[in-house]
């Protein structure tokens, strides 16, 4: 049962662009991408608002797949366990793959 409920899960991200399941992810973790900009430059991590946004917006030409450090600091900024920071990870080397098909 738990495995095939998980994997339903997987097709429906899947399916699902991942600027989209960032953005979800955000909202139900209580973050913003305002709080999220703050804390990545407290971290020393610099990168233009305009390209964090890009993260976040589904529209074709516009939306980015962030790299693997981005991924780490925004899953330390949701406090994500490091199961969650996993199956994260897990996910976007799929939407990797997939957009380099």
């Amino acid at each position: 049962m738990f495995t095939t409920n998980l994997l339903n899960a997987v097709s429906v991200i899947q399916q699902t662009p991942f600027s989209v399941f960032l953005q979800d992810l955000l909202i139900e973790r209580g973050g913003s991408k305002s709080g999220l900009y703050a804390y990545l430059v407290a971290q020393d991590y610099y990168i233009e608002k305009t390209s964090l946004y890009r993260y976040f917006n589904a529209s074709k030409g516009v939306n980015r797949i962030p790299d693997a450090l981005f991924l780490c600091w925004f899953a330390r900024y949701l406090n994500l366990s490091e199961q969650e920071e996993r199956a994260l990870l897990m996910l976007w080397q799929m939407k990797r793959r997939r957009k380099k098909v």
